[in-house]
């Protein structure tokens, strides 16, 4: 069975393993996320309330290049490059606007998609280029937002259990020293004894809590958010990939049984009965109608008649009868 780091070596990341990324637009704050190849890209955008998303293909972005930028001329992969770097943030002077796409007039925000239009300069020229996203599905929102989530928050109270734990220790080993009489060097290196339920309360009650219900959603994506979500999203990956092996397993070697038992099964119905057996006779090329030729040292004689008393004295055989010494009658 393949090993997880053999995996990783031939694996290629898909959009469900980027991490999201803050984009401010219009002053509002958004968390997107995309993955670029040298034909096309995917593109997930959300304020945490609606979501959309776009998968433009080979036809699609060549079209929409010539409409946007009728007097730009560059190959396929540069330009797909060139946005890719725009939403890295690498480009200087671009900018983002987004609307709400309308049907009859109407704007409606969480029944229709939204148009994100990006401005930049590509060789000197501006450049514009128009997401347009439909309505994300719900399992998509579930498997690249909610889950995610949830596991980064399970994740973190682990690490957080963790360090609990290793400051008990270091608190344990502390005390072993100074029994042993040694002394901080400083005064105001001392600490006291960890504690995690005081710990607990002060965090709560200090204004670093308060300030982190005002922050927008993505300082929860900062370089270390972004990396703990896509550590989670591979490992996730890998774990889907190992349960999706194992089943395939499991299911060839139950059709190889059910393989091996239908042709026990045949070998068993085709096999010679003693009902079915050809006789020896036509085995030997005679024909059906010849019976085998009796041995005349081995064919019965006729039994000898009895009499009418049935004794055994009566038989009719001629042998002369002698009685003592006298000579045979």
């Amino acid at each position: 069975m393949t090993t997880e780091i053999e995996w990783r070596r031939n694996w290629k990341p898909n959009l469900k393993t980027k991490s999201w990324k803050p984009l401010l637009i219009n002053n509002v704050s958004y968390l997107v996320k995309y993955l670029f190849t040298d034909t096309s890209y995917e593109i997930l955008v959300t304020n945490l309330i609606d979501s959309w998303f776009e998968r433009a293909e080979e036809a699609d972005i060549i079209q929409r290049t010539k409409t946007l930028n009728p007097i730009v001329e560059a190959p396929l992969n540069k330009l797909l490059e060139h946005i890719q770097d725009s939403l890295d943030g690498m480009k200087e002077g671009t900018t983002f606007s987004l609307q709400n796409q309308t049907e009859n007039g109407d704007s409606t925000e969480t029944t229709h998609g939204i148009t994100a239009s990006m401005t930049t300069v590509l060789a000197g020229l501006t450049f514009n280029w128009h997401f347009q996203c439909a309505p994300a599905s719900a399992d998509m929102v579930s498997g690249h937002l909610v889950q995610p989530l949830v596991t980064m928050v399970t994740e973190l109270h682990r690490q957080q259990e963790e360090l609990y734990r290793l400051l008990a220790n270091k608190d344990k080993e502390i005390g072993d020293l100074k029994s042993q009489g040694v002394r901080v060097s400083r005064k105001h290196l001392e600490t006291p004894l960890f504690d995690k339920s005081v710990f607990k309360d002060g965090m709560l009650a200090s204004k670093g809590f308060v300030d982190v219900m005002q922050v927008s959603c993505g300082e929860a994506f900062n370089r270390d958010g972004q990396r703990l979500y896509e550590d989670i999203a591979i490992k996730l990956a890998w774990l889907c990939h190992e349960t999706q092996t194992q089943v395939e397993s499991d299911k060839e070697s139950l059709e190889e049984d059910e393989t091996v038992e239908g042709s026990e099964l045949r070998t068993v119905e085709t096999g010679q009965s003693w009902l079915n057996r050809v006789p020896l006779s036509l085995q030997s090329g005679q024909g059906a109608s010849i019976s085998p030729r009796k041995s005349p040292g081995k064919s019965p004689g006729k039994s000898p008649q009895k009499s009418a008393g049935g004794s055994r004295g009566s038989s009719t055989d001629p042998s002369p009868v002698k009685v003592g010494n006298q000579e045979p009658v």
